[in-house]
């Protein structure tokens, strides 16, 4: 047999933070809005403030709130959120840029392993 050690693959990790830029989508392609801080933890997307990088504006429960997540070319990674307000459906799209394609893919797969329903 053959020891498992090293395995930095299969390690969960546990806290994933990026500082990105949250874009608006335009005709063609997308303008960056704000800067934001993004981290995943405990099957939750948290998104700050503009400008901090503590204060949570909101946090989002991917299993519950995110409908669909898809890695766009160009380090970009689309979000849509289902928001139930006062008993009405809403869906939101977010875009953000992440600051290199790798990262965007391991918010990607971090995301889609939290929305997957059981």
């Amino acid at each position: 047999g053959h020891g498992k050690q090293g395995g930095g693959a299969t390690q969960r990790q546990q806290d994933l933070r990026a500082e990105v830029w949250r874009c608006t989508s335009k005709t063609r392609g997308f303008r960056r809005h704000d800067r934001r801080m993004l981290w995943i933890t405990g099957g939750r997307l948290h998104i700050c403030e503009k400008g901090s990088m503590t204060a949570v504006k909101s946090a989002v429960d991917l299993a519950r709130d995110v409908s669909s997540c898809q890695v766009l070319p160009g380090k970009m990674l689309s979000l849509h959120m289902r928001r139930v307000s006062r008993g009405e459906e809403e869906y939101k799209a977010y875009f953000f840029e992440f600051p290199d394609p790798a990262l965007a893919e391991q918010f990607h797969a971090e995301m889609a392993r939290g929305t997957r329903k059981e």
